[in-house]
């Protein structure tokens, strides 16, 4: 198994904080194959689990939220990345570097999909053709006049 294919095994359901740790992490990793081999060691380790590497990101939310008040708080991806980079061991980012958006070599997640069809949504459902590739069959248009 490799590092993507163990980070995809931790990540539980899409859209969750620690899918989305392992999303950033698989960014991070892309491209740097000597960083690769240093977490598929430590994900073998439970204590080195993406679920723990999510709690350290959500400790640093917790806190900011001490600090700042409000209703929510936001970690920005660049905070993120720094937070999963000390807790696999990583190196820093240099002051000049980018972080990285490139998406990383991931499987579709589990579970049915269906594209759209070329008709739009109500065609999939035995409603209208649409013709063209525009937006205008997502919106209702005649709810605006």
């Amino acid at each position: 198994m490799n590092v993507y294919e163990k980070i995809a095994a931790q990540q539980g359901n899409v859209g969750t904080t620690v899918w989305l740790a392992g999303e950033q992490l698989k960014m991070i990793l892309t491209g740097h194959p000597e960083m690769e081999e240093i977490v598929l060691q430590d994900l073998e380790r439970k204590e080195m689990s993406l679920t723990n590497a999510e709690k350290e990101i959500k400790a640093f939310a917790d806190k900011r939220h001490k600090e700042i008040g409000g209703n929510c708080v936001g970690v920005a991806p660049w905070e993120a990345e720094d937070i999963l980079r000390k807790f696999y061991g990583l190196p820093k980012r240099d002051a000049g570097e980018q972080i990285t958006t490139a998406p990383a070599p991931v499987a579709p997640p589990p579970g049915p999909s269906s594209p759209l069809p070329k008709g739009g949504c109500r065609e999939a459902t035995g409603g209208f053709r649409d013709t063209n590739d525009s937006a205008d069959d997502l919106i209702d248009l005649d709810a605006f006049l």
